[in-house]
Formats: structure tokens, sequence, C-alpha cells
């Protein structure tokens, strides 16, 4: 009688181990599915970012205001990605680790707010380079929620920390270099962020 107590014992054991499992496994490529999403609409919005930083040192003014009527998927990319963002930063809580969030809360709050007293150039070299530290520390952030890196190997990978980060209550700014005496856009001395027509 105690072989077959133990023979149940044992597979009841073995059942719910197998379960628990099971869901970890599914909660743990649910999240990574979330993470990956996430990656790509903050690597369509730093592209489209890039891109304008480029035509605005050239050319002194956005993609669509210096090339009109041309039509850009990465725009439509850019658009699309930077709406992702902004559903993750007041949903994301419930699928991603605390400083992931910051880091997209604080990038969609830097793409939501005016740049003060520089050219087109300068606000999209500062969008930009918020965008590119963003996705560096994000995916450093990810891939240590998913228990793919360890906390030491995360911190080698971002050398820098900004606005967000973990050590720090106050959002420390990039500060964009202004080119160019005045503004293009309006007399109030912003550039606005880049908006859906």
């Amino acid at each position: 009688m105690s072989g077959l107590a133990v023979a149940m014992v044992t597979s009841l054991v073995t059942v719910r181990l197998s379960i628990q499992r099971f869901y970890t496994e599914r909660w743990w490529e649910r999240k990574a599915d979330y993470y990956t999403d996430l990656v790509e609409a903050m690597e369509h919005v730093r592209r489209w970012l890039a891109m304008n930083l480029e035509c605005a040192r050239e050319r002194g003014a956005t993609l669509t205001r210096a090339y009109p009527g041309v039509t850009y998927p990465e725009r439509d990319a850019f658009f699309g990605g930077l709406d992702r963002l902004k559903r993750a930063a007041s949903t994301g809580d419930f699928l991603m680790s605390p400083d992931a969030l910051a880091q997209v809360a604080g990038l969609v709050d830097v793409l939501d707010r005016p740049v003060e007293g520089t050219d087109v150039a300068g606000a999209y070299a500062l969008w930009n380079q918020s965008a590119e530290i963003a996705l560096r520390e994000f995916k450093a952030l990810a891939l240590l929620d998913l228990n793919i890196l360890t906390p030491r190997a995360a911190r080698e990978r971002v050398r820098t920390r900004y606005w967000f980060g973990h050590n720090s209550d106050e959002p420390v700014q990039i500060v964009a270099e202004p080119r160019g005496p005045t503004p293009p856009n309006g007399s109030d001395g912003a550039v606005s962020p880049p908006s859906v027509p």
C-alpha cells in the first residue's frame, strides 16, 4: 500500500510542476513578444527621427517640409510606433518591469514636449539622441527582466544613465546645442514634436 501512495503523491507533484512550468513558459513567451514589439516600435521611432535629423542638418527642414508630396513608409511606421509606445506607457506595468516602463514613459514624455531655444536640427538631435539611448537601455532591461542577462551584464551593456535611471529620482535632460539664429516654425522659440497630420 505504501508504494501505491508514494506513486500517487509523486504523480500529483509531477503533474502540478508540469502545469506550473507550462504557465511559466507561456508567461515568459508573452513577455518576450511584448518586449520585442516595443523594441520594434522604438526602432521605427528612432529611424524616422534619424532620417529627419539628417534632412534638417542638410536642408534646415524636416523631410515632409523639404520634399512635400513625397510619401514615406517610415513616417507611418513612426506614428504607429509612437502610438504603440504611448499605449505601453499607460498600460505596460502589467507585463514590463518598472525600469523598462520608466524608459518607455520617459521617451514618450521627451517626444511629446516642445524643445525650447533651438532650431529643427537641434530639436531632432535631442529627440534622436533620446530615442537611441532609450532603445539601448530598454533592450538591456528587457533582457534582464526575461532572465537572459544578469544584472552585471546588463550594467555593462548600458554605459549611460540618463533621465529615468535606476539610481536617480530626478530626470536628467539631454541638451541639444542650438543650431542657427531663430527657429523656423514659430515666434515662441520652440520646435514642436512631430504630430499626426
